[in-house]
């Protein structure tokens, strides 16, 4: 199904309180990855994000993220979630390895 794509000032005021721990969903490769911010640099207004295992993906500017979320290459995540999302990922990466 179609997803509805926010309003941008709500996609800025999300992001204006986006948080270290605070779970995302980006496109990487091709496939929706979860993942959470890390680290937060001032100097560069912009977030480090981790994934699960807390390895490094990548950086992106805050102006970057609201872009990414306006297009549907990001969108925010539960904060916990639930045990068949959970069951899921664990046997698609079995079946999918590397």
């Amino acid at each position: 199904p179609a997803h509805k794509r926010p309003a941008q000032a709500n996609v800025v005021a999300y992001v204006d309180k986006l948080r270290l721990g605070q779970w995302l969903s980006f496109i990487v490769d091709r496939e929706r990855i979860p993942c959470s911010p890390c680290y937060f640099s001032r100097q560069k207004d912009s977030y480090v994000f981790c994934d699960r295992h807390n390895r490094r993906l990548f950086e992106r500017k805050r102006s970057e993220i609201v872009q990414d979320m306006l297009s549907g290459f990001a969108c925010p995540l539960a904060s916990t979630l639930s045990f068949e999302g959970n069951l899921a990922w664990v046997v698609n990466r079995l079946a999918n390895p590397g």
